[in-house]
């Protein structure tokens, strides 16, 4: 880029943004007659028009990823250019917000434990935030008249949505973070609230009605093929084969109760707000480390956080509830931040409108915060506390008593999905194992892949989300710096350490290797099911275990021979399911709070035990009851058959 392109862009680029706005706003509109108009290349133009309009953050990336000339030079290499001649967009630009990459989200479903670790770390999320809140508000002095009770259920609602969205704080001082809750603007909160409860996804009693047919039914055929089909080869075969798919049916009911947005966009729209207010929260788009001011007058335009046409931050920034596990920590600095920020609102003495002054990064001490174990609250007088910079990204250390919670959810969600995933994959591969010829054969061989390749994709993504962050948070520490020796005029330029350009490239390449194995792995359990219809497995090596035992081929064997050999074995591998589904379903319903709505103490009556409304109560209580009975009842049979057959 030449000097004169640099300055010029420098001194005017509020200008250029605002040409930019005007011609992407001009091809948006939609021609008659053309036969474009319809196409990928005019919704796409369209979808980075409404992003660059309704997100400030996003308007520099897009802009300088104009390319100005059919050689494909960008904005910024050109002297003078004209943004009229633009002939399209780079290969980064396209890929942020036109590409089809929510098929990651079918294939983390399908092919590894994300679905259950996203969905169990949720469930703690919700709960942990929405017990401390309610215990900030049952403090004596809060008062429901001065709307600070309304704010606080919003702020849970929001917080809670903020999970499956990139969701930060502007404020970059922890000492202003109160003034969210201290503004004039009480409506907003609850505006914000309601606009997120009425896109929710809410259960309804035919959803209730077609689950429970679909697992009686599932229950009935196990029983029934106990009762009258024991030593049937082929049966056990479809049984292994089935049970493959058996742990999508919890975590779909899971992700019902738990509720989620009905479509994207729902959070911007919420927080724009109908009184066109906008507190100090926004959506991340993911280009950015940080926030920087509305209008940039800065020449340096360029985004540092990309590895060739690869986003560092990865998953983090991807919207969506599958990727709430890529989201823990920085959900956790978000919410606990909106803790403090409440307690320090609510606090008897006055706040300081601007704050203590701001320490050095290595000298401010870590902000208490309540968010203990048992949300447990600090009151210190806030003068008395070094505040540092609010960081988007935090470390474990900045999260001082959250930082327990932030294990604990960590670690129990991944768990929960190892135990899911290999409880349902363990008793496919015990049935093919032991089903005649006995040993590690095709079938049983196939389902053991499946499981590895399962948890080699979870830990790889899970490490390249960890990496992630670590690489994120030295791009957010140099773009304050940069902020801080502009106001100070310092001709400093601070650099990113090799350890976190280190940490970004691994990141990078872990995340790039667990999509790699996660489309491997779906391509491999679709042809594991194909194979069982065409018959692949009907073979004379797939038919013996030559694997592992050099054995024979089982060609003299009847169901009678086999009934006495194979009962008893049955008995604990089909017990192991549904004592499998009975944990994860006991798990569910105690772990999710008795008391779960953010209402004042005054509206006990009305609150309930999901926070889905009247219908989740009734939902929660069937199938509590149905499960154990479904259970009591397969029981019943197996042991009735086990005594017929001594």
């Amino acid at each position: 880029m030449s000097p004169t392109t640099q300055s010029t862009t420098g001194r005017n680029a509020t200008a250029y943004l605002e040409q930019v706005g005007l011609f992407l706003n001009d091809q948006s509109r939609p021609v008659k007659y053309s036969s474009h108009a319809d196409s990928w290349y005019s919704k796409c133009t369209q979808k980075i028009n409404e992003e660059f309009q309704n997100n400030a953050t996003s308007q520099e990336s897009i802009a300088t990823g104009l390319v100005m000339t059919i050689h494909g030079e960008r904005l910024l290499e050109v002297d003078k250019p004209k943004i009229d001649e633009a002939w399209g967009f780079s290969l980064s630009v396209c890929k942020d917000y036109c590409s089809r990459d929510h098929i990651n989200m079918v294939l983390i479903r399908i092919a590894a434990p994300h679905a259950n670790d996203s969905f169990m770390v949720t469930i703690l999320n919700k709960t942990w935030i929405r017990k401390a809140f309610r215990k900030l508000q049952n403090q004596d002095g809060v008062e429901s008249g001065t709307g600070m009770l309304a704010k606080a259920n919003g702020a849970v609602v929001i917080a809670e949505a903020a999970q499956q969205v990139p969701t930060r704080l502007i404020q970059t001082e922890r000492a202003l973070i109160a003034q969210m809750f201290l503004s004039d603007h009480n409506g907003w909160w609850k505006q914000a609230g309601d606009k997120l409860k009425t896109t929710r996804r809410g259960v309804t009693l035919s959803l209730v009605a077609q689950l429970s047919v679909a697992i009686i039914a599932w229950i009935l055929t196990a029983v029934g093929s106990l009762k009258t089909k024991v030593g049937d080869t082929e049966e056990a075969l479809v049984l292994s084969s089935g049970s493959l798919w058996i742990w999508l049916v919890p975590v779909i009911l899971g992700w019902i109760l738990v509720g989620t947005q009905n479509k994207a966009g729902t959070m911007q729209s919420a927080l724009r707000g109908a009184s066109g207010y906008r507190p100090e929260i926004e959506v991340a788009d993911g280009l950015r480390a940080a926030p920087k001011a509305r209008n940039s007058r800065n020449g340096s335009t360029s985004s540092p956080t990309r590895l060739w046409i690869f986003n560092v931050a990865g998953f983090q920034k991807q919207e969506g509830p599958a990727f709430n596990y890529a989201r823990t920590l920085t959900w956790i600095n978000f919410a606990n931040n909106l803790l403090v920020a409440y307690e320090d609102a609510i606090r008897p003495h006055d706040m300081n409108a601007t704050g203590p002054q701001q320490p050095p990064e290595s000298q401010a001490a870590p902000q208490p915060s309540p968010a203990g174990s048992q949300a447990s609250l600090t009151h210190q007088d806030s003068n008395s506390i070094l505040r540092g910079p609010l960081y988007e990204y935090s470390t474990l250390n900045e999260l001082s008593e959250a930082k327990p919670i932030f294990w604990k959810h960590l670690a129990f969600s991944i768990l929960m999905g190892a135990l899911i995933q290999w409880g349902t994959t363990i008793l496919a591969f015990i049935l093919a194992f032991e089903t005649v010829v006995k040993g590690l054969g095709c079938r049983s061989g196939s389902y053991l892949i499946y499981g590895i390749l399962s948890t080699a994709a979870c830990a790889s993504l899970v490490l390249s989300a960890a990496l992630s962050h670590v690489a994120m948070r030295g791009y957010e520490r140099i773009r304050i710096a940069q902020q801080q020796q502009q106001q100070q005029q310092q001709q400093n330029e601070p650099r990113l350490g090799l350890g976190a350009q280190l940490c970004g490239a691994f990141a990078v390449f872990l995340r790039l290797l667990g999509c790699f194995l996660l489309v491997a792995n779906t391509v491999w359990l679709l042809l594991i099911s194909i194979w069982e219809l065409i018959g692949f497995f009907d073979s004379c090596y797939c038919a013996s275990t030559e694997l592992s035992r050099k054995s024979l081929v089982g060609s003299f064997f009847s169901k009678a021979r086999m009934r006495s050999r194979k009962m008893r074995k049955k008995h604990g591998e089909l017990e192991l399911v549904w004592d499998l589904f009975s944990f994860l379903w006991q798990s569910l319903y105690f772990i999710w709070p008795l008391d779960i709505n953010t209402t004042s103490t005054t509206d006990k009556s009305k609150r309930n035990r999901s926070g889905c409304g009247v219908e989740a109560v009734s939902v929660s209580n069937v199938y509590a009851a149905i499960f154990p009975i479904c259970m009591m009842d397969f029981k019943l049979h197996l042991n009735q058959n086990e005594s017929e057959d001594g």
